[in-house]
């Protein structure tokens, strides 16, 4: 699969990206839509909750120890939270 990166340049483009690679690799994955509560996608096999995240400048931190903490509110069965950078 030939993928052009420098078409990835938006948070949305980037999200549908590693959703679509997701769905390759696990075939329980299933992706959230808008609004996401801080979770675009997670594997049921696993347990594991997974967050695309196109900073626009430097990743913001608190940005990212929110993310993990709406994941864990809402996802009791979460076991893993992969961060997609």
């Amino acid at each position: 699969m030939a993928v052009n990166l420098l078409a990835l340049e938006t948070p949305d483009r980037f999200e549908e990206f590693c959703c679509a690679l997701l769905s390759e690799e696990f075939p329980r994955f299933q992706s959230f839509s808008a609004p996401d509560l801080g979770m675009d996608g997670v594997d049921h096999d696993s347990g594991t909750i997974f967050q695309a995240y196109f900073p626009e400048g430097a990743p913001r931190r608190d940005k990212i120890r929110e993310d993990l903490r709406k994941a864990m509110r809402q996802a009791g069965a979460c076991k893993r939270f992969v961060l997609l950078l």
